[in-house]
């Protein structure tokens, strides 16, 4: 007599959410210079928010976590370190860029492919001292005619400034870096070259967020 094996019954799929990552294609940021807006700051993104993104492939992913990590703490090395000065020379680096600063300004560069310091210059006019700010809080300018950038925008959370859930959250303006010339507060904004890009640089590693979204 022959015995019936018995099948497990399917489970149902009601509970799952089934998503789609093309892994093998690219999507460059969308870099909005709206003519019609009234808006003076250049979006990053098609939601102002490609800085969070990259942002949530970094705490999302742990792979590309720890590379990003290894890699930050390798650009920092030893600190800033002069070359061809004086010990004179080495204190009033040291003095200017804490080591904390660095670290974090590293950390944004390798992540975001831009990162950003304010500069603050002291009462002498004479002397400045910098405070690292987070890369994802700036937007750049629209350039003027002369094809420069002469001030950024600041803001501690654009994504909730987009959706409009704080009116009391609003962008503020900040000049420029420009040397001994500066206004008592500035921004000096540093991104890496990427062809075709002006206002930002995606990260190096653009072409393997997929990946890390998928993992």
């Amino acid at each position: 007599m022959s015995r019936t094996k018995q099948q497990t019954p399917l489970k149902s799929v009601d509970n799952y959410a089934v998503s789609v990552i093309n892994l093998s294609s690219y999507v460059k940021p969308v870099v909005s210079e709206d003519s019609y807006s009234n808006d003076e700051w250049v979006k990053y993104g098609e939601d102002n928010n490609y800085f969070g993104y990259v942002n949530d492939r970094y705490y999302g992913s742990p792979t590309n976590n720890a590379i990003i990590n290894g890699l930050a703490e390798m650009i920092y090395g030893g600190g800033l370190r002069v070359r061809d000065g004086s010990e004179a020379d080495q204190l009033n680096i040291d003095e200017l860029f804490d080591e904390e600063s660095v670290q974090m300004i590293c950390h944004d560069f390798k992540r975001q492919g831009n990162a950003a310091f304010e500069v603050i210059k002291m009462k002498s006019g004479n002397k400045f001292t910098i405070n690292h700010l987070p890369i994802e809080t700036i937007r750049a300018n629209k350039a003027n005619e002369k094809g420069e950038i002469d001030k950024f925008w600041f803001c501690n959370d654009w994504a909730m400034f987009e959706k409009g859930t704080n009116p009391t959250l609003k962008p503020i303006s900040i000049p420029a870096f420009k040397g001994k010339d500066s206004a008592p507060k500035s921004i000096v904004f540093i991104r890496a070259y990427q062809p075709n890009t002006f206002y930002y640089s995606p990260p190096d590693y653009q072409g393997a967020l997929p990946y890390a979204e998928l993992e």
